[in-house]
């Protein structure tokens, strides 16, 4: 999280100078940190949409504010860490941020849970496949999304399913790499028509989710320096313009 409050980027030199001098300056101090943390706000969407490809609405739309008031002279500029379906930002921006390993899906979660993703072997994550049908922000299409977890069964109550390997499914999970063909374990789709391997005809399958290691990232997102570069370019004149301000309009008492 980042934290705006009246002790920062030169604002406390601006308060020794003026207090006890100017009675609206807790109001004008009030006024001029949530107009930075606004700014701070509308850059980081900013840097959002240059940083990622085609970021989805939530991501765009992942940043929030909580305001000052006279009595707290604080904002809270962060990104929104709940959600009631899916990730959080907060959670997947992370490791953008930071760089290293992002915190896990909620997909992978569930697959966890029903035995199919093993973090004890290395593969306790997730990937798109060839097979995956992408939306717009190369995400996963929410169609495909939901098919895949009904498929496996992994939102049954007892969070088992045995729906790996050759079945009526679309789609399936094969929890460890193939010793016939090479293909990595992961979810498949069963497609039309067959092929032969090794001598074999067999169906048709393309990979939709591969599982892996825990993915690194690097750090691509500088939220924190965005944040610092307008609050020391902003706040104290947005202070003192608020102050200009409260001057020229006093509040009735």
């Amino acid at each position: 999280m980042f934290y705006l409050d009246h002790t920062d980027f030169g604002l406390d030199e601006l308060i020794e100078a003026l207090e006890g001098k100017e009675k609206e300056l807790p109001y004008a101090l009030k006024n001029g940190i949530n107009r930075t943390a606004r700014m701070i706000k509308e850059a980081q969407e900013a840097e959002i949409k240059r940083v990622f490809d085609n970021p989805t609405r939530w991501t765009q739309n992942s940043v929030f504010v909580k305001g000052a008031n006279e009595k707290n002279l604080e904002a809270t500029v962060w990104l929104k860490d709940h959600a009631d379906k899916g990730t959080p930002a907060a959670d997947y921006l992370a490791a953008h941020i930071d760089g290293g390993p992002r915190n896990i899906k909620g997909s992978e979660y569930l697959m966890r849970k029903a035995g199919i993703l093993h973090p004890s072997r290395h593969s306790g994550y997730t990937v798109l496949g060839e097979g995956a049908r992408k939306n717009k922000s190369g995400n996963m299409s929410v169609g495909q999304y939901q098919k895949v977890l009904s498929n496996l069964n992994v939102q049954s109550d007892n969070g088992v399913t045995s729906n790996s390997g050759p079945g009526t499914h679309e789609y399936f999970a094969r929890r460890r790499k193939s010793r016939r063909t090479g293909a990595p374990a992961g979810v498949y789709r069963r497609m039309k028509g067959t092929k032969v391997v090794n001598g074999r005809r067999v169906q048709k399958i393309k990979p939709v989710l591969v599982f892996v290691r825990k993915p690194l990232y690097k750090a691509i997102y500088d939220f924190y320096g965005v944040a610092e570069r307008e609050a020391s370019q902003h706040l104290v004149s947005n202070v003192l313009d608020a102050l200009d301000w409260a001057r020229a309009n006093p509040r009735e008492k």
